[in-house]
Formats: structure tokens, C-alpha cells, sequence
């Protein structure tokens, strides 16, 4: 599996890769990219119920909890990569 800091690579060199490859990319931005949206919508529709509604339904609660845990988990990923990415630049500068 790719994970969401591999999409983080150099377009010219995705040509290269197998249909595999590309396919897997492919599949983890997707993947990443529905995790982020799904996850800032259920903080929005978390924050909303939670603050005055005694009648949120516990399952939709869950739901929305299981989508800000993977939007926290795959966020964290996108840090790293843009640390990983300022790090190499700065690398290169140095050169």
C-alpha cells in the first residue's frame, strides 16, 4: 500500500513507473484525498450537533468520530511529506 506522503514525488518520474504503480497512486490520492473531505465534514457536522442537540443520533456520532480519527491520521501523513519535501529542497540548496 502507498502511503498518503508517497503521492509526494515528482511528476516526471511517475511515467516511469508500471501500470501497477500508477494505479496504486492513484488509488492512495483518491483514497487520501476522500479521507481529508469526509473528515472536515464530520467535524463540521459534529461541531454543529454536538453543541446543542440532545437528539444527535449515536451511530451518526460514531461515524463522524471514525472519519475525524482518519482525517487526523492521514493529515499527520500529509505533515510528514511536506516535511520530508521542505527537507530535500533544503538539501538541494545546500548543493
Amino acid at each position: 500500500m502507498i502511503r498518503s506522503q508517497d503521492l509526494f514525488i515528482d511528476a516526471t518520474n511517475i511515467k516511469n513507473l508500471s501500470k501497477a504503480d500508477r494505479k496504486n497512486i492513484l488509488n492512495s490520492a483518491t483514497s487520501t484525498r476522500e479521507c481529508l473531505v469526509d473528515g472536515f465534514k464530520a467535524i463540521g457536522n459534529l461541531m454543529f450537533w454536538a453543541c446543542d442537540n440532545e437528539t444527535y443520533p449515536e451511530d451518526e456520532m460514531r461515524a463522524d468520530m471514525a472519519n475525524i480519527g482518519l482525517l487526523l491520521n492521514r493529515g499527520s501523513e500529509i505533515i510528514e511529506a511536506t516535511i520530508e519535501v521542505g527537507d530535500i529542497a533544503d538539501l538541494y540548496l545546500e548543493k
